[in-house]
Order: structure tokens, then C-alpha cells, then sequence
């Protein structure tokens, strides 16, 4: 099997399983909430006092929902080149989730330094405005290595909320659409500055802990995974 083969074998088998994954993970952040907000109260009741995690270390896994149309126009700096007779048809545009990987230090009892890392794939149909046909398919592998800064404003043993800042790097990889290499459009690699931010997320456990996220830029509008400090 070709690399592309493959990945078109992935997104057909995950289309309907991704909206089963939408579904179940936009009630599951909804419950977890409602289960943190509860839990948080009860933590801040039953111990006024923050727990100290200063010195200790994170390192977690997730899965977000893709990111938007939005951020992936934005993303690749060739969204901005004109078309000339070619168009992307993005309501048809096909996506993996985002994969992430994430590690960070407790520098003090608020503030957790780390780097993340996170991939998904993309295709987009590019439209021969002349024939209103598919031309070909753009395919972009995208990566994000971030370096973080994430600041807890809860502290407790079993509960902690917190919102990130980043900086890092946008590495696109694929037959990206560019009218100066058309009709060939050959693969390559396009590596741009960006940056990360997350409104707010939750872990949920002491040592092994749920984590949820809302607002991320890197790893989907909603995420979660699990997580183990040490």
C-alpha cells in the first residue's frame, strides 16, 4: 500500500466513527464540567489550602476535535497565494482528529513549563473553476512542536485548572496547491513561527489523571486524554 492509500483507507474507516467521537466527547466534556465544577467546590470546601505540585513532572496524551476551516486556511501561508481559476472545496474537506503528545515541569506551584506535540491530516478537493471538476486533492500532513507555558489557577490534590500560552513552530508537509508549481504541484515541506493558546483545561486525578480542554488552538476547540504526573 502507497502512503496515500493508507490515508485514504484512515479517514474513510474514521468518518462515521468520528461523529460517534464528536457526539460522545462533547457530552463527556459537558459531564466533566459539571463533575469538576462539583468536585472543585467540594475540594475548596473540604481544603482551603492549594496543593503544591512544585517539582514534579507531567507528561499526557489527547485527542482533540480537528481544527477549524478557519485555523487550517490560516495555517498554511499558501491559503494566501491567489488561485487563478481554482478553488478549495471545503465543505468537502476530509480530516483525522489531532494527536497530541505533551510533557511539562512544575517549576512552582502555579506554573508548569513544557513542550507539546501534535499532528493530524487533512485532504482538501481543488476545484477547476473551468470545468467545475476536481483537479486533484490537496493532502497535508500538519505539525505543531510547542514550547508552553501553563499557568494553574486552581490547585488541588485531585483537581487543577489552568490556561496555556505558546510558542513553536507550524511544520506543513504535502502537495500543497501553489499556481507557480501547477500542473505537477509536488510535494513539500513548508515550516512557519505560530503559537498556542488554550482558555482553559482541567485534570482531573492525583498521580493518574483525565484531562479536558476547551479553546485550544494546537490540539482542537475540544480535547482529552490522560495524563500521569511523577
Amino acid at each position: 500500500w502507497t502512503k496515500d492509500r493508507l490515508m485514504l483507507c484512515l479517514l474513510s474507516l474514521t468518518k462515521p466513527i468520528y461523529m460517534q467521537f464528536l457526539r460522545k466527547i462533547l457530552v463527556t466534556t459537558v459531564i466533566g464540567a459539571l463533575l469538576v465544577s462539583a468536585t472543585s467546590s467540594n475540594c475548596m470546601a473540604g481544603n482551603k489550602e492549594p496543593h503544591n505540585w512544585k517539582g514534579t513532572h507531567e507528561t499526557s496524551i489527547s485527542v482533540g476535535l480537528p481544527r477549524t476551516n478557519l485555523f487550517m486556511n490560516i495555517a498554511s501561508p499558501l491559503n494566501f497565494s491567489p488561485m487563478n481559476g481554482f478553488s478549495r472545496d471545503r465543505n468537502n474537506r476530509a480530516n483525522l482528529p489531532v494527536f497530541g503528545i505533551d510533557y511539562g515541569y512544575n517549576v512552582l506551584s502555579w506554573l508548569n513549563v513544557g513542550l507539546g506535540f501534535n499532528y493530524t491530516y487533512y485532504e482538501t478537493p481543488i476545484i477547476d473553476d473551468r470545468s467545475d471538476a476536481v483537479s486533484f486533492n490537496e493532502r497535508i500532513n500538519s505539525m505543531q512542536l510547542m514550547v508552553r507555558l501553563r499557568f494553574y489557577w486552581l490547585n488541588r490534590e485531585k483537581v487543577r485548572l489552568y490556561s496555556t500560552v505558546g510558542a513553536g513552530i507550524l511544520i506543513q508537509h504535502g502537495n500543497m496547491l501553489d499556481m507557480d508549481r501547477l500542473p505537477d504541484n509536488p510535494v513539500r515541506t513548508e515550516v512557519v513561527p505560530w503559537f498556542d493558546l488554550c482558555a482553559i483545561g482541567v485534570t482531573v486525578g492525583r498521580r493518574l489523571y483525565g484531562n479536558f480542554q476547551l479553546g485550544a488552538m494546537s490540539a482542537g476547540l475540544i480535547s482529552a486524554g490522560i495524563g500521569y504526573r511523577f
